[in-house]
This record gives structure tokens, C-alpha cells and sequence, in this order.
């Protein structure tokens, strides 16, 4: 991936990737309901702001998220995201059992956008990659 970082925070990074036209998110150590707040609203700003339609959201270097964040994260940010654009999102699970099961809700409760788990890096990217944009959602 050619990456261009547009957030370089502890907690989380946020690149564009040219070739793709992506956001890729690297969620990383501890998460509590204010960085994860503040970095979804980052998320939101960064979609819009690149015109992206898809995500790749890596969360192999979260360790933890707390209960109330978790619970945010399940009342509507995905929503939030279909709001803004977003149409695919390739999520990429936690080793921290808490966050995967957390994940695994989010996704059963998601319709719109298609937002799928996986268990690796590679098989989210090669996923993704194949995700058709529709023209209608293409920002102008």
C-alpha cells in the first residue's frame, strides 16, 4: 500500500491510499470512549474530505476498548459513516476477544454499509479491492 497519512495520533492513524482510493484506519493499544469518539469524528472529516467510499479498518494493534465505547461504537457510527459516504467498509478484527465480539455486533446490525470482518490484513485488502463503487454515491 502507498499510504499518505492524513492523522498521526497515538491511538490512531489515518492514511489515503492513492492507488485504491481509500482511508486505511490503524486503531492502535487501548481505546476509551473520548480517543474513540475523537477518532471517528476524524474518520468522518478524512472520508468526506477525500471523497472515499470504502475503509480499510485495522484493528490488529488494538488492545482493548472499553465497554462504553464499545457500546457507542454499536448505537450508530456505522450509520454514521453510510451518512458521509461510505459504502464498503473491510474490518479487520482484534486479537482482544472483548473487541472481536463487540465487532461481530456491529456487523450483525449493519446493513448499510456492507461492512465485513476479517481475521487478516490480506484477505480484508484483496476483499476490499474488488468492492464496485456505485456512481451514484461518487461525490461530485
Amino acid at each position: 500500500m502507498g499510504l499518505l497519512t492524513l492523522l498521526d495520533e497515538p491511538h490512531l492513524t489515518i492514511s489515503y491510499d492513492n492507488r485504491n482510493q481509500w482511508l486505511y484506519t490503524d486503531w492502535v493499544g487501548a481505546q476509551n470512549l473520548r480517543t474513540l469518539q475523537l477518532g471517528c469524528e476524524q474518520i468522518i472529516l478524512h472520508l468526506q474530505a477525500e471523497h472515499c467510499t470504502k475503509i480499510l479498518n485495522d484493528n490488529t494493534r488494538l488492545s482493548s476498548i472499553h465497554a462504553q465505547a464499545r457500546s457507542w461504537i454499536e448505537k450508530g457510527f456505522v450509520q454514521q459513516l453510510a451518512a458521509a459516504g461510505l459504502e464498503y467498509m473491510a474490518w479487520v478484527y482484534s486479537l482482544d476477544f472483548d473487541s472481536r465480539f463487540s465487532t461481530d455486533l456491529t456487523l450483525l446490525r449493519s446493513t448499510q454499509p456492507v461492512v465485513v470482518g476479517f481475521n487478516d490484513l490480506v484477505a480484508a485488502y484483496a476483499w476490499l479491492e474488488k468492492c464496485e463503487t456505485h456512481p451514484s454515491s461518487l461525490f461530485i
